[in-house]
């Protein structure tokens, strides 16, 4: 695979420790977890990572694109999660959520924050800012163009964002699998230490949300779901050009979900539900799922790819397979926190915010107090 084939030609990645589950067949699983905590002590001890002060914020900066996302760094109380102070918006796979706390378990370590918003503080993305406009304390360039920055928060500037933050509602907008499986290292290990999860906390007003489009892989069934589509929604064809930007999305109807398959786009009126959610695409796609196919939201048929990829390569490998493609328009991020307010659940994969920090930038022991 991809991803083993980069460890082994850079056994000092951090994706040597992130192995997950696509990476060993189950009879495998334990010695990769076993050769990960070695690879991350070997790391430790060569000085890869500097200490992490006690009871302190970070402030983190990603560059991509053109867009700059400034987080606060630090530890959330998992009771703070379960007591909800955290909002949460989608399902998880338990598999997926069992096989990262199992990952805690033996690896001992978080890399990859959970990515919270709230809403605007003034005075609190006022410090943000201040700290940020120095120099920062680390600054590190990816092949791709991402710039991470981080800057050490002092003592009194890190006490006025604990009181900024505390009461606050935080939204999880990133990190579902990763909260139920810090929930579920917690209770194997006790109270304690384990009680708190890395987190990177932004500014709701700053965020970049892209789609999460939807691959249905029917083989020969996708010309029989997409009847069973048309029977049950007014739907419109029309050809797909192949371009970049293509005519038949800028043109569809807002109560329109856009179906791709082999050369041609099929529009289908799918009106919105009550509340918040029924009017968001994911939410609209999973009916016509639930028709279509009778199927859980998670089905071994049923993919997904990212926002940042072009049209014409979704179409491609849609085309090398049969698959029906769901062009998903991206879910707004007051959407998003108006439906955890509700209470509501999501499809998974609603969301795709970009930039994004790498793992392994920050690693926090799961036995760390702070």
């Amino acid at each position: 695979m991809e991803r083993t084939a980069w460890v082994a030609a850079n056994p000092d990645s951090y994706l040597a420790v992130t192995q997950g589950p696509e990476d060993a067949d189950d009879a495998e699983i334990a010695r990769r977890l076993a050769s990960s905590r070695t690879t991350l002590d070997r790391l430790i001890a060569d000085g890869a990572f500097g200490p992490l002060r006690p009871a302190a914020f970070y402030v983190l900066g990603v560059s991509w694109q053109g867009r700059r996302h400034l987080a606060v760094i630090g530890g959330v109380p998992v009771a703070d999660i379960e007591a909800g102070g955290v909002r949460l918006h989608e399902r998880v796979r338990p598999d997926r959520a069992g096989h990262l706390a199992r990952h805690l378990d033996v690896v001992g370590a978080q890399s990859s924050p959970l990515h919270l918003a709230h809403r605007p503080t003034p005075e609190l993305r006022r410090v943000v800012a201040e700290v940020a406009d120095t120099r920062p304390a680390l600054e590190v360039h990816a092949d791709d163009g991402l710039v991470q920055q981080v800057w050490t928060v002092p003592p009194g500037d890190s006490a006025t964002m604990g009181a900024c933050l505390e009461g606050v509602a935080l939204y999880l907008i990133d990190g579902h699998h990763r909260t139920a499986a810090a929930i579920a290292h917690r209770d194997h290990a006790g109270p304690g230490p384990a009680d708190r999860v890395l987190a990177a906390v932004y500014d709701a007003d700053d965020l970049d949300n892209r789609a999460f489009h939807r691959f249905l892989a029917l083989g020969d069934a996708a010309e029989a779901f997409l009847a069973s589509v048309a029977a049950a929604f007014p739907t419109r064809t029309r050809p797909a050009t192949g371009a970049a930007v293509d005519p038949a999305l800028a043109d569809r109807h807002d109560d329109e979900l856009a179906l791709y398959h082999r050369g041609t786009w099929h529009l289908v009126t799918v009106p919105p539900e009550p509340g918040r959610l029924g009017r968001l695409d994911p939410a609209r796609f999973q009916r016509l799922v639930d028709l279509g196919l009778r199927a859980p939201a998670y089905d071994d048929r049923l993919r997904f790819r990212p926002g940042v990829i072009p049209l014409p390569d979704l179409f491609a490998e849609a085309d090398a397979e049969g698959a029906v493609l769901g062009v998903m328009r991206p879910v707004a991020v007051p959407d998003l926190l108006a439906v955890a307010d509700d209470g509501a659940i999501m499809p998974p994969k609603s969301t795709y915010f970009v930039p994004k920090p790498r793992s392994g930038l920050f690693v926090r022991p799961v036995g760390t107090a702070s």
